[in-house]
This record gives structure tokens, sequence and C-alpha cells, in this order.
């Protein structure tokens, strides 16, 4: 079964010319609760930028200017700062999330021009899916510009940035960075992922939840098994139950996190309230509710102490 939100991606590309909206599909990532403590992912708190330079703060304030002056656009502005500040004290999980920004970016093609011609050339199609879907894929590409902008002010590679501070964390140990730099290799370690998924399982940390999933699906999809998991086959349901376990221990899942968004704008699913809520909703469109639920039974018994 194939993704929904991938089908609809693909079909607004081909009738768009641009393929700008597929590169964020692969890359739902968001922070943990248990990350919050050190590094506030949410826009409503971050931490003080005491660090900053004169130019910083200049370039800080024109960008807060350039914003419709919405407390969550001003909020995302700050929290990139703060991660980068975070990040240059030597915080992992600052790193990595600096680092998962950066490729989202990347990943829409985002150019010092701004990212509204990437939303501006999917927009006509977008609105043949109804005026909730254009305006969910809006708001959601604006969130993304707001953070895009602080990025490109410090660096005009954004995927090369976004790969060192991915790199940084997983040098630092963090276990979600760790992941997706295996799931970026050409030749992948069978091994390595069955140590990673050991981990994993050890650590129950909602990020690196969400990170393996579809690191193990792909080993699946390549008809590889994982040494010590043999007789387990993780198919793309197992991966979904993953998802929906990460949101249960603190991954944020709801309306406007970075998870939402990149499934909006990869493939146009931007009305539903929450992750669950829309696999709920495609899962009964399809009929496949009752293979979610086996493969939430399969993860929960994987992961439990």
């Amino acid at each position: 079964m194939p993704r929904w939100w991938t089908i609809a991606a693909v079909a607004v590309a081909v009738a768009v010319a641009v393929a700008v909206v597929l590169a964020v599909a692969s890359g739902w990532r968001a922070s943990t609760a248990a990350d919050a403590e050190q590094v506030a992912y949410r826009p409503a708190s971050h931490a003080a930028l005491d660090t900053d330079t004169d130019t910083d703060t200049d370039t800080r304030v024109r960008l807060l200017r350039r914003l419709d002056q919405s407390r969550d656009h001003a909020s995302l502005v700050r929290y990139v700062w703060s991660l980068r500040t975070a990040a240059e004290g030597g915080n992992a999980v600052a790193m990595r999330e600096l680092g998962f920004v950066a490729s989202r970016c990347a990943g829409m093609a985002y150019t010092k021009g701004g990212i509204e011609s990437a939303i501006a050339a999917v927009s006509a199609n977008v609105a043949l899916h109804g005026d909730a879907v254009l305006a969910g894929y809006r708001d959601a590409g604006q969130r993304l510009r707001a953070q895009c902008d602080v990025l490109v002010s410090w660096s005009g590679d954004l995927r090369g940035y976004g790969r060192e501070w991915r790199e940084r964390a997983a040098e630092a140990g963090d276990l979600a960075a760790t992941i997706r730099m295996q799931a970026m290799e050409e030749i992948r370690d069978v091994d390595a992922i069955a140590g990673l998924l050991d981990q994993v399982i050890a650590s129950g940390d909602a990020g690196s939840l969400r990170e393996i999933g579809p690191l193990l699906l792909s080993y699946q999809l390549a008809g590889k098994s994982l040494p010590g998991y043999e007789g387990i086959v993780f198919d793309e349901f197992d991966h979904y139950a993953l998802d929906l376990i990460a949101c249960e221990r603190g991954l944020d899942c709801g309306q406007g996190s970075s998870l939402m968004d990149e499934i909006c704008l990869g493939g146009l699913q931007c009305t539903a309230t929450d992750f669950p809520a829309l696999l709920d909703e495609n899962l009964q469109r399809s009929g496949e509710l009752h293979r979610m639920q086996a493969a939430l039974r399969r993860m929960r018994g994987l992961l439990a102490p």
C-alpha cells in the first residue's frame, strides 16, 4: 500500500512541472518532549541569545520585520536562533534539530530568493483540492519559510550546512542523528542497522523511533533481514505504528508541527488536527485499520522492556 500523501505529491509535481514538494516527504522530523527540556522545540519558548553579535541582532530584527507580525512566525525565527546558540554550545539535540531544519529547507529547493516561488508554483494545483488544503499548504510553507530565512542568512549552502550539523550531532552521540546519517548512506550496513534498532528499543526515545521507521522499511523493501530480528517483517504498517508510538512518547504530532507541515508540503494532507487523526482517516477510507492495529501490537511487543 503506497503512502497516500506521496501519491498526491507526485500528482501535483507532474501537473506543475516542479518536484520541490516531493523532497520534503522523505524528511518528516520533529523533536521530542524530553529534548524540549534542553532545547525548546515549541515556538512558545526558547533560550536567551546571550552570544548574539551586533550583526546577528541586526539580521534577526530584519527577519522579524519581514514576517507577518504573527507570534508563531516570530517565535520560529527566535527558535532557530536559539538552536544555533545551543548547538554552538555543544548541545547535541540542538545540533540535530538545526541540521534537520536545514535539510527541510534544502528539500524545498529554498534559495535566497525565498520560498514563495515554490509555494506559488504549486498553489494553483493545490487549490483543486479545496480552500482548506490550500490555506493549510500556504500556512505550512510560511512556517518553513520563517525558519529558512534565518538559515540562509548564515549559509548559502543549506544542504551542506544541514549535513555538517547532523554529522556533529551524530559524533556527539545523538541517536536520531546517527540513524539519519545511516539512512543516507548509499551502501548500508545491516549489522549497524540492527545495532541502532537495539539502541532505539533500549532508549525509548521518541525522536529515534521516528527516524528508525523509514530505515527499517527500506531494508525490508530491499529483501534484507536484520541479524537478531529474524522472522520480523517490517512493513509500512510497522512504520506507521512506530510513528504513532513516537507521538505517544512525546513527538510533536499536532497541527503546525514540523511533522504535520512536512506531510502537508510533501503530500497535500493539510487539514487533519494531528498525525493519529490523519492516519485513522486514511485507514478507515482504505479499509486497512485492522492491519494497523496488528502492527501496533507487534511494535509494542518489540519495544516492551
